[in-house]
């Protein structure tokens, strides 16, 4: 994915009890529980820059269902 410094994080998980992890290369890092449902990060370290490359690492229990939306923000 290619953000710069201001993006939206929605995440979604069901299934198992457990914890799904996600983290960027910039050092975003967040756990939420499947159980929790549905819920949006929203990053803005401004002042904004140009669009960079960044690995994202998630890890879900097994069995689990999960969604990742980042959207940059304007």
């Amino acid at each position: 994915m290619r953000i710069g410094n201001a993006y939206k994080v929605a995440v979604d998980c069901v299934g198992p009890t457990g914890t799904l992890n996600v983290r960027t290369t910039k050092g975003l890092k967040f756990a939420r529980q499947c159980i929790a449902g549905y819920t949006t990060l929203t990053v803005d370290n401004y002042p904004q820059k140009a669009p960079k490359t960044h690995q994202l690492t998630v890890q879900a229990p097994p069995g689990a269902k999960w969604a990742i939306l980042i959207a940059r923000l304007p």
